[in-house]
Formats: C-alpha cells, structure tokens, sequence
C-alpha cells in the first residue's frame, strides 16, 4: 500500500500513516465514536471496553488517544496492555465487558497503525453495526460526559498468562510436555511475543527465541 493512501474505514475499525491520516485526533474521534455506539446499543451509562495494543512504535500515543475518547465518552475502559489482538478478546469474555478495542494495523508496515473495533463477542462488529460506528466518526460531535460521568482507567497485566491458560484447557499439555520438542519461535518483537514463549514454556518447549 501507498504512503499516500487515505484513512481506511471498515468493519475492522480505522487504519491509516501514522502522522497522516492515522493521527491522535483520529484515534480519539474514533474511540468516541466506538465508545458512543457502546453506549447507546448498551444502554449502560459505563460500559467496559478492553483496550489492546501491539508492539507499533507508535502503539502508546495511539492507545493513549484511544482510551481518552473511551472514557470521553463514560466508558469503563481496562487497559491490558502490549497482547496479541485475539487475547483482547479473551479479556473481553474474562472482564464480561462490552467491546474492546485493539490498537493494531495487522500486516502492514511501522508506518501503519489502526484502531480494531471488537464486539462482546470479540468479533469484528457486523457491517450494520461497522456503519454507525463510521458514521458517528464521520458526522457526530462526541457526546461526552461530564466529570460526574467518568471513569477511572484499570490496568490488567494477566492477559498473556489468561491467554495461554485457557490454551492449555482445551489441549492435552501433558502430551506434549512428553515429547520434549525442541522450538525455534520467531515473534518478530510482536504482539504475541510474551504469550507466544509463555506457551511454548508451559508445553515443556526447548526453546530458542528470536
């Protein structure tokens, strides 16, 4: 893609140059627009929303501005920190929360950086769904709430360790521990770099990171 390309918008959020069309006003008129739409489907004044990032240089100011237009907007927002975009939605199911959002640009380059939107499901939210959310970003004021509104930001670190337990209760470890398999794991410094090695450990891995 072109370093020229526009602001991306579709079911899978926004995503766009960082410093271009992907700045920290997009990302807090996005989040609000996500976090209104929260709201509203909920009908809960707070609705929790987990917030994820990747590895991206530009991951923390972009996570920052997200979480600011989230709670702008009333919401209970759970940082869980640097995880793979999957274990955002694990955490969704673990917090019972509403949405999540995860700050990523999946396979495009450092330049890229996006904001995904999740659904209480941990799914890209449907087209009906995606098209308010654009739309509000598009053609909406945020709503904001008033200091009596907002919420303070929680910060989870047991995501990665979450993850990878839930992993483990859908295998049969012990038979892999057993094997005693030798693993070279590339995670490229990536989102999934923690989780990735926690897993490989708890199989009884020999391993040698990358």
């Amino acid at each position: 893609m072109k370093n020229d390309a526009p602001l991306m918008l579709s079911v899978s959020g926004a995503r766009g140059i960082v410093g271009r069309t992907m700045t920290p006003e997009v990302a807090v008129r996005y989040a609000a627009a996500f976090g209104g739409f929260v709201r509203e489907s909920t009908g809960r004044p707070n609705p929790t929303v987990c917030l994820g990032r990747d590895s991206r240089p530009s991951g923390e100011m972009l996570s920052a501005a997200a979480a600011s237009g989230l709670l702008g907007m009333g919401c209970r927002v759970i940082d869980v920190g640097i995880v793979a975009t999957p274990t955002v939605a694990v955490m969704i199911n673990e917090h019972n929360a509403d949405g999540g959002m995860a700050i990523t640009a999946s396979h495009n380059p450092a330049p890229w950086n996006g904001l995904k939107s999740l659904n209480e499901h941990g799914l890209a939210p449907p087209k009906v769904d995606a098209d308010r959310i654009i739309s509000a970003y598009r053609n909406r004021t945020p709503d904001y709430v008033g200091v009596d509104g907002l919420q303070a930001l929680e910060q989870d670190d047991r995501a990665n360790g979450i993850h990878v337990q839930r992993v483990l209760s859908h295998i049969d470890p012990d038979r892999v521990r057993r094997a005693a398999l030798p693993v070279v794991l590339d995670s490229i410094n990536g989102g999934g770099s923690v989780s990735g090695r926690m897993l490989l450990d708890e199989l009884g891995c020999a391993v040698v990171h990358l």
